[in-house]
């Protein structure tokens, strides 16, 4: 664009000489001398230079001239001063970035209106153990949820859920997927209607996926709908596809890390309280609707009573003792309406930049595994091509270590050989990461006391860091 339209000023400039060589060599033949008659073509014309103003301001609009001169500008001053110049784009990146990420928070929690029916009368309930700080130990059992969807008559809708990644296989591989897995009442309760297909009926294994993994995933490929797919190893009915436009605000569950995002599918669940004599246990989030004219202190007395006979049916179980019933819309804003986000993301960019990591990222390159299907149902199997993948990059020119580390973020109970008997819900609770021989060396970790593992212990080993020795 820029070449064309110096070549179209040319070609003007060429114009206006032409036409005041026509005009001069008209006026010598009126009898004038050639300094005379050059004179007057150019009084007859005007001002050459405003002619050009004028003519350029047609072709190309002022402020894409004064643009122009204003880059020109700055591309000079940056290169007397590359050092300020690189500070100043850097903090204006960051701040961007910054009001970008704070904005997103601010639009999805405060600002997006609650994407369900009588939003005011929607209810968070959790149980709790007071003695344990930890947010993740605030869910519901099977049991108290079966208790309170088949016998709370102060609530209306009762709706246990649970978020995490799972693996679904498509035409083009393997995608990690953000599953909600939820009960039976979610469909009413977020006034859910599938755009193709049909909802899950009850008791039925069967996902529903959101409209923009249907597109990405599975390229908007209608005949999929009513097929099976397979999600970690097992075959679901893919039911149905959701409007672009359901977006239900589930919060992100605490007890597990997951990337950021949006839920991608919903998988159905049929829960079923366990037998008594049973001391594994399912756990999930609960959100309800109350019935109209119902207040939180209602419907946290009957809870209550609901919770003890369930502890009557399941002595056995292990049972946080608090119950907890917040309104929804406080738990998905914190509590309180305060613009305290940009400040959290400043004190989290500081502590990053405050505390050393305990390794060194630089030239580590990372690569993420999904294995699935028959080939990997076994330990054994995916331990085998673990070892081989390990043993490929480490034969690769240029690469020093190599390691493996698992993304599950188990956490389990931590327990002190030579301390006293301690109940289970006042052990610390602690996250654990599997990983291989030389994952501390590929990632730089420095090892303060002791030794890192290798791969022919005996039995398992763990390695700690610095806070949870020091018992905090």
């Amino acid at each position: 664009m820029m070449w064309r339209r110096g070549r179209a000023l040319d070609d003007l400039d060429e114009d206006i000489r032409e036409h005041l060589a026509r005009e001069t060599e008209e006026n010598i033949a009126r009898g004038m001398s050639p300094q005379e008659a050059d004179a007057a073509a150019r009084r007859a014309f005007g001002s050459v230079t405003r002619t050009k103003e004028d003519t350029r301001a047609i072709w190309v609009p002022i402020w894409a001239d004064q643009l122009l001169l204003d880059v020109r500008y700055a591309l000079r001053l940056v290169r007397r001063s590359p050092g300020f110049a690189s500070l100043v784009v850097a903090t204006l990146a960051v701040g961007i970035g910054l009001t970008t990420a704070v904005f997103s928070v601010v639009n999805a929690v405060l600002l997006r209106p609650l994407a369900y029916g009588a939003p005011s009368r929607l209810v968070w309930i959790v149980t709790y153990d007071d003695r344990v700080p930890i947010k993740s130990i605030e869910v519901v059992s099977a049991p108290d949820f079966v208790a309170f969807h088949d016998h709370a008559s102060t609530l209306e809708r009762v709706v246990a859920f649970f978020i995490g990644m799972e693996r679904v296989t498509a035409k083009d591989g393997v995608v990690a997927t953000r599953v909600a897995t939820v009960s039976s009442d979610f469909w009413d309760l977020a006034g859910a209607t599938p755009v193709l297909g049909r909802l899950p009926t009850t008791n039925e294994d069967a996902i529903v996926l959101s409209h923009a993994y249907f597109e990405r995933v599975f390229n908007g490929d209608s005949s999929v709908v009513g097929r099976m797919v397979t999600i970690d190893d097992r075959q679901v009915l893919l039911a149905g596809v959701l409007p672009r436009t359901f977006r239900p605000q589930l919060p992100a569950p605490v007890a597990v890390s997951l990337p950021p995002g949006e839920v991608e599918a919903y998988h159905a669940t049929a829960i079923q309280p366990p037998s008594p004599t049973d001391r594994s246990i399912r756990l999930f989030y609960v959100i309800a609707r109350t019935k109209p004219g119902v207040n939180i202190a209602q419907v946290r007395s009957e809870l209550e009573t609901l919770r003890a006979d369930v502890l009557r049916a399941y002595p056995r179980l292990a049972s946080a003792p608090r119950l907890r019933v917040t309104p929804f819309a406080d738990v998905l804003v914190g509590h309180a309406r305060r613009p305290l986000w940009a400040m959290l993301l400043v004190k989290s960019l500081w502590r990053i930049t405050a505390y050393p990591a305990g390794f060194d990222p630089e030239h580590v390159l990372t690569l993420k595994v999904q294995m699935s299907g028959q080939a990997y149902r076994t330990p054994e199997r995916k331990r085998a091509y673990l070892a081989e993948v390990l043993q490929q990059a480490s034969a690769v020119p240029g690469v020093l270590a190599t390691g493996v580390s698992s993304d599950a973020d188990s956490r389990l109970f931590l327990v002190r050989q030579d301390g006293p008997p301690m109940p289970i819900l006042d052990r610390p609770i602690v996250r654990l990461n599997v990983t291989s021989a030389g994952y501390a060396a590929t990632v730089g970790m420095r090892i303060v006391e002791g030794r890192w593992m290798t791969d022919d212990e005996p039995s398992p080993v763990y390695v700690i860091n610095e806070a949870l020795a020091r018992g905090e």
